[in-house]
């Protein structure tokens, strides 16, 4: 026995959270033109929720516009990406260590 999840455009998945996955994703494309870069300026591209490198090797994100702002708010509070939810204004933000336990600090520097 097999089972299939199909999304409202057809596409096909072998698992119920890679479709739900996938229709949360429709709704929040922006996510892929944000940019992302890790601390030697290389670009990191969100591909998808299971891409942990976008969100623990960011060192500085551009948000272009409100619909990027609020889909990466979205992005924080749907993956538990939290240190994502200081990011609510457009701009560039640059992330600082603070603390012997890692937890970053996102400041706006343009």
């Amino acid at each position: 026995m097999r089972i299939l999840y199909i999304a409202d455009d057809g596409t096909e998945f072998d698992s119920q959270f890679d479709c739900e996955d996938y229709e949360e994703i429709k709704h929040h494309k922006s996510l892929y033109g944000i940019d992302v870069y890790d601390k030697d300026g290389g670009i990191i591209h969100f591909t998808g929720f299971d891409n942990d490198w976008f969100y623990h090797k960011a060192e500085r994100v551009v948000l272009h516009n409100a619909k990027e702002v609020e889909d990466i708010l979205w992005l924080a509070e749907y993956t538990g990406w939290c240190e994502f939810e200081q990011l609510t204004s457009v701009g560039t933000w640059v992330r600082r260590q603070e603390g012997w336990n890692g937890v970053g600090i996102w400041e706006k520097v343009e």
